[in-house]
């Protein structure tokens, strides 16, 4: 990119991989000087149940993988778009965005089963971008039921994801009945295989009770947290509408993929309702989703507004981490 072309970017590529840099050792710093920041719950799924058997979830190996895996997962997001291009420019707005969002939610600091999860679903997000204008995708689509299936041994509610991953394939002109059962056998197979070696090792009561799902309890939320969301709330649907407003101009896998980026935000966010512990393990799904979404946004958008939205966000975010980092 020469500076001609800097000129129309929100930041440069070197500044944002600097400033990246900076604030993702800045933003992990309290969690690494701290023993506990949250709380989770006794029950868990079965294997990150035999995961936090040997490595306790806020043990302070648990906080660098959980890093790693926020890193990694930025990282591969960034490469699996300058492949894809479901985002119009080769943005490493998207790593930034990654490290602020994953920064700012203390539960992303341990060993959450939502970013395990998370590590899958864009594995199998991968394998969906894949698919567009392919004819035989039969294989892609067994991977993608795969892949949900085994984050969902660590988290169960990625379950919620593969009727939206249908819905995807109907988008992309992929919803097949060989997609469909291929998906199906791919969702089937870590759950015999988990399950039989549970049978195996006189387990399988632990594998039957560590599969619940439930309505949400109402749980008690910071004055903080909600200026917080609130402000991610309305950058999130600035982006939505100056997407509504410039689809026709976007190219038609870009618009078709950003779309199925904002149903599978509202899925997460509806599928909060069926959680026992609200946002706890959510929160890594989000910030990935918002990541996508304000990375095409501030990417595709540099005017004076767009900036000031940009440089304000920012500030407000790193004003929110000093005061909880202090408090």
């Amino acid at each position: 990119m020469n500076w001609r072309e800097e000129r129309h970017q929100i930041l440069a590529p070197w500044s944002i991989f600097l400033i990246t840099g900076v604030f993702a050792i800045a933003f992990w710093i309290k969690s690494f000087l701290s023993y506990d920041m949250v709380n989770f719950p006794t029950e868990k799924d079965i294997l990150y149940y035999y995961l936090t058997q040997i490595i306790p979830f806020d043990s302070f190996l648990a906080k660098i993988i959980a890093f790693l895996l926020v890193v990694f997962i930025a990282v591969i997001t960034f490469f699996a778009n300058n492949k894809y291009f479901f985002i119009k420019n080769k943005s490493a707005l998207i790593i930034m965005f990654m490290v602020l969002l994953m920064g700012l939610n203390d539960p992303s600091h341990n060993l959450n089963p939502g970013i395990i999860g998370l590590t899958f679903l864009l594995f199998a997000f991968i394998r969906f971008l894949g698919m567009h204008g392919k004819l035989h995708t039969g294989a892609r689509s067994f991977d993608i039921g795969l892949y949900i299936s085994i984050g969902s041994l660590f988290y169960d509610r990625m379950l919620f994801f593969i009727p939206l991953f249908y819905i995807g394939f109907y988008i992309y002109q992929q919803l097949h009945i060989k997609n469909i059962l291929a998906t199906f056998f791919g969702i089937t197979f870590p759950y015999l295989l988990t399950g039989g070696m549970c049978f195996l090792f006189d387990d399988f009561d632990n594998f039957v009770q560590r599969i619940p799902f439930s309505i949400s309890h109402t749980t008690d939320t910071h004055i903080g947290h909600i200026i917080y969301y609130g402000l991610l709330g309305l950058v999130t649907l600035l982006a939505f509408f100056n997407f509504i407003l410039k689809y026709s101009n976007e190219k038609i896998k870009t618009r078709n993929t950003i779309f199925f980026i904002y149903l599978l935000l509202l899925g997460t966010i509806v599928s909060i309702f069926f959680s026992n512990h609200l946002f706890l393990f959510e929160l890594p799904f989000i910030s990935f989703f918002l990541s996508i979404v304000f990375a095409h946004f501030f990417a595709n958008n540099t005017s004076r507004f767009s900036r000031f939205i940009f440089y304000a966000f920012w500030t407000i975010g790193i004003i929110w981490f000093l005061v909880s980092f202090i408090l």
